[in-house]
């Protein structure tokens, strides 16, 4: 074979580039976003995550605004209703309406990003899009975890991808995709030059990972709450990250972290820095459990921790107009706390559904056996709880708690006395969304606070069975988790043979076998 027929066969063989390029615009280009917020003459970007048309977007896009209009790539304007903000990390979640066949792109592992990788920002910078066909610019990563300090406590920016993709006011909300169409991120800040709003080769995307695990939270309607630590750290000049102060009704000072600690690990990430620290932080919802190691004199100590809710105060949400579409105003409803109450309502029922109901009329009783001996027996009578175990016995009235608090094992009474009160009072729980659990799964919460305790009901994410009921009871930072084994047989609870295991955030543990469940007639 000829050197010129070499040549000829390897063009026909190896792809070309650029058309592997164009290909991949052409098949994420319908899946992008234009936004254009009522009353406005300035626009923003978003992104197709799902057929229903649901949408990823920045906040700052849509501001106080419960309605968008939203263009495609096909010419056509639909109309959108916001579901859920996150204010503080920049990102908002809306559903376009009118079809169920929406394109959409999925996201990529943005923890793996790496610096030198190639990206494509798509989007509709300056509102140059008055065709509706999204602009589509190309860079690299040029790094990763970076932090961007927020303003009056909102739009932080942690973990973030720096990347020199061309992106420009009006690119906000838009996508940042890997060179397969997956989305890294969501573009949202850029650093400008001082006589212009021009980009200089220098902006930022929220993570992927990130807006995952608030996801959940936003399709509940939720102005999602950020987390804290509850403690002020700083950078030593050996590198060393040090707890200066710490607030002492705090979950981590409960747990043992004290001023002059050292932070060693973090949500299983390493921090040598108060940066570090903030990056992991931002990208975690409120209620977060997560491990965190720290060392003193010498010694490695590691705890585990719920991290508090960051408190924000927010504009309210702009007036429903009588002239809104009908369509809007059937998916929204204005609650105070929530970005949409409509949209709670939806989820919690869905997830309410798969909590089982104890007995049929909420009485009985349940006998229960120790691995090492005792047993003991819960009488769900119509005005009363009894619980009895060994010569000791005690008794409250329906949902009062306060005679429970004596010793851990009576605490499971007090958990069947809210789980067999559940059904009735279902409206007044509220659904948190999905995290991940200390027995390695994912979780969906539901969370019913009562004048005495607070209890959370954990589905498995998995069998979306009922896999854990949690208590915590006034004035006490001990929390009692019950975990029931949602995959393995018996799964359901209330079979007999079912172990039903405890554990308290103190490190205590026991667990008890369902001997019998005797439904009162």
């Amino acid at each position: 074979m000829t050197l010129i027929e070499l040549l000829l066969l390897s063009a026909c063989i190896m792809p070309d580039p650029e058309q592997a390029q164009i290909s991949l615009v052409e098949r994420t280009l319908p899946a992008v976003v234009s936004i254009y917020p009522p009353g406005s003459n300035a626009g923003g970007s978003g992104v197709l995550i799902s057929p229903q048309g649901e949408a990823i977007t920045n906040y700052h896009v849509v501001g106080s605004n419960i309605h968008v209009r939203c263009g495609l790539a096909d010419g056509k304007v639909y109309d959108a209703v916001v579901i859920g903000i996150d204010p503080v990390g920049d990102v908002a979640l809306i559903q376009l309406l009118g079809r169920s066949d929406f394109p959409h792109l999925d996201w990529a592992d943005s923890q793996q990003a790496r610096v030198g990788q190639k990206v494509y920002a798509m989007g509709n910078p300056l509102v140059a899009a008055t065709n509706l066909i999204p602009s589509v610019s190309a860079g690299i990563i040029s790094g990763v975890h970076r932090y961007q300090a927020p303003s009056a406590g909102f739009l932080a920016y942690t973990d973030a991808i720096q990347t020199d993709a061309p992106i420009n006011p009006g690119n906000s909300g838009g996508p940042l995709m890997d060179d397969s169409g997956k989305i890294l991120g969501i573009n949202g800040r850029i650093s400008l030059e001082k006589r212009g709003r021009i980009n200089v080769g220098v902006a930022y995307a929220i993570p992927a990972h990130q807006i995952q695990r608030f996801l959940d939270s936003l399709r509940a309607g939720r102005i999602v709450p950020h987390a804290t630590l509850g403690a002020t750290v700083r950078t030593t000049d050996d590198g060393q990250v040090l707890v200066v102060a710490i607030d002492q009704k705090s979950e981590a000072y409960h747990r043992g972290l004290r001023p002059r600690d050292e932070l060693v690990l973090f949500a299983d990430r390493p921090i040598s820095t108060s940066n570090q620290l903030l990056n992991v932080l931002g990208t975690l919802p409120a209620d977060s459990d997560i491990q965190l190691t720290f060392r003193r004199a010498g010694q490695a100590h590691t705890i585990r921790v719920r991290l508090s809710p960051i408190e924000r105060k927010l504009p309210p949400a702009k007036p429903t107009a009588g002239n809104l579409p009908a369509e809007i105003q059937a998916r929204y409803q204005s609650r105070e706390g929530y970005a949409n109450g409509y949209h709670q309502d939806q989820q919690r029922e869905r997830w309410a559904a798969r909590v089982p109901a104890l007995f049929p009329r909420g009485i009985g009783i349940i006998r229960l056996r120790r691995p090492d001996g005792p047993s003991a027996e819960i009488r769900l009578e119509e005005n009363q709880v009894v619980w009895s175990m060994n010569d000791l016995s005690e008794n409250w009235p329906r949902g009062q708690a306060d005679n429970a608090r004596r010793h851990d094992d009576s605490s499971l009474a007090v958990l069947i006395d809210a789980w067999r009160r559940f059904p009735l009072e279902k409206s007044r729980s509220e659904y948190l969304g999905s995290f991940p659990s200390v027995a390695g799964q994912t979780e969906h919460i539901l969370i019913l606070r009562d004048v005495a305790y607070a209890i959370r009901f954990g589905i498995d994410a998995q069998t979306e069975q009922l896999s854990s009921i949690e208590i915590t009871l006034p004035d006490q930072h001990e929390r009692f988790a019950f975990r029931l084994d949602s995959r393995s047989s018996p799964a359901h609870p209330t079979e007999v043979g079912s172990t039903w295991a405890w554990e308290s955030t103190t490190g205590k543990r026991g667990s008890w076998q369902l001997d019998a469940v005797e439904p009162t007639p």
